[in-house]
């Protein structure tokens, strides 16, 4: 379908550029992820990979929003997200960047 393929690009676009970053994050299968785990575990594997295994504890997706927020707005942080279908979703784990 296609599909690993593009993760297979994106993976190399990222590994290449991730270097120029202070922080990285590479979430894969955004929607399923999603559906199975919810999204503050998703909100969880982006801060930890960032902070390099962190641990971040929090229940509500809201909570983790403000996190994200707080915590990334100062760094310059390279994040890729795979397979999202739902603008909540991209909310959620990234907000908004003026």
């Amino acid at each position: 379908d296609g599909r690993s393929g593009e993760n297979t690009l994106a993976r190399v676009a990222y590994d290449q550029m991730s270097p120029h970053f202070e922080g990285k994050s590479f979430l894969a299968d955004i929607r399923e992820v999603s559906d199975k785990c919810g999204l503050a575990f998703l909100q969880k594997q982006l801060l930890s990979q960032v902070f390099h295994g962190e641990c971040f504890n929090f229940f509500d997706v809201h909570e983790g929003s403000a996190i994200i927020s707080h915590r990334l707005s100062h760094k310059k942080v390279l994040v890729v997200l795979d397979n999202v279908d739902n603008m909540q979703h991209l909310k959620c784990l990234v907000g908004r960047r003026d």
